[in-house]
């Protein structure tokens, strides 16, 4: 299994769409008070061994997945997180912008479907939520951040 584990830098942000399949970029709406963004990519595959092979045993590819894990502090609204909890085991759009410049970029977008949130109460009185996002369909990471698409 190959994986590849990425922590994002402060200049990403988590972003859900409004509805299950948003028109535009401008449909989405930012997990505000998001802490991190962790993605994940990975490869099965499946070793044969057949008569061409000589006994050897070939690498053959197998099933991709990609999960994004995320943390965020529930210390305002955070109309992100709202819509995340009505995601819940549901196909959704999500993405991960690099905001590090004037416009922002889509770097990573997908169909996920939300399968975990944990919420944990500390006694500093703020909630802090985790949720994992596991692939639902096709994810595009782009090699260059792509522009914003408005309808």
């Amino acid at each position: 299994m190959a994986t590849l584990n990425t922590k994002l830098a402060r200049t990403h942000r988590l972003y859900i769409g409004n509805t299950a399949t948003p028109v535009d970029d401008i449909a989405f709406t930012p997990v505000t008070n998001e802490n991190e963004i962790q993605f994940k990519y990975t490869a099965d595959f499946e070793e044969v061994t057949t008569k061409e092979s000589g006994g050897n045993k070939v690498a053959l590819s197998g099933s991709e997945s990609y999960e994004l894990t995320f943390t965020a502090n529930q210390v305002y609204t955070d109309p992100g997180l709202v819509l995340a909890r009505a995601s819940r085991n549901k196909h959704w759009k999500w993405q991960i912008r690099d905001c590090s410049g004037v416009d922002e970029k889509v770097w990573i977008e997908g169909t996920f479907i939300l399968t975990g949130l944990d919420d944990k109460m500390s006694a500093t009185s703020v909630i802090e939520t985790s949720g994992t996002l596991k692939s639902a369909g096709e994810v595009i990471e782009n090699a260059v951040p792509r522009a914003l698409f408005v309808d």
